[in-house]
């Protein structure tokens, strides 16, 4: 192979390098804070259970679905101290992900129960906030934004 050959065969895989990964986002660190916007929730209601099993106390998350097609999925959990409280209070936070279906979607026209589950030691938290990202399906929203969530803990 010539070099003026080789020359241009590096070009054109520099080329092909430099637009295959147009627009990648570099993955998110461990320590990156996940994105949390202004306002809340809105979405169908989420209800908090507990259950102490042993040194253990498992979290059920239930949100009920106005129909079919949803998906409701934990993204993250952490447990971080309180950097605004003098008391050192450790609170979980759990990131969800709600996606509703596409609004041409056909779904079943009833309620739909989603369940999650999270253990951890009983003593690893004092509080638990949730958050979540709500999306519809197909609508390509650029980038997750997390909103606190009220549950109804049971």
């Amino acid at each position: 192979m010539s070099l003026r050959n080789l020359a241009q065969l590096a070009t054109f895989t520099l080329a092909f390098l430099l637009l295959a990964t147009a627009g990648c986002q570099s993955a998110r660190s461990a320590t990156d804070p996940l994105p949390i916007g202004r306002g809340s929730y809105d979405g169908p209601p989420i209800e908090l259970g507990f259950h102490e099993r042993g040194r253990m106390v498992e979290l059920t998350l239930t949100l009920t679905a106005p129909t079919g097609g949803y998906r409701f999925v934990l993204d993250h959990a952490e447990i971080r101290d309180d950097q605004d409280d003098q008391e050192g209070l450790r609170i979980a936070s759990l990131f969800l992900s709600l996606e509703a279906p596409a609004p041409d979607e056909m779904v079943t026209q009833a309620l739909v129960e989603h369940e999650l589950n999270w253990s951890r030691h009983h003593d690893a938290f004092d509080e638990i906030r949730v958050y979540v990202n709500q999306r519809t399906r197909g609508a390509g929203e650029p980038r997750p934004t997390y909103r606190r969530a009220d549950v109804i803990v049971h």
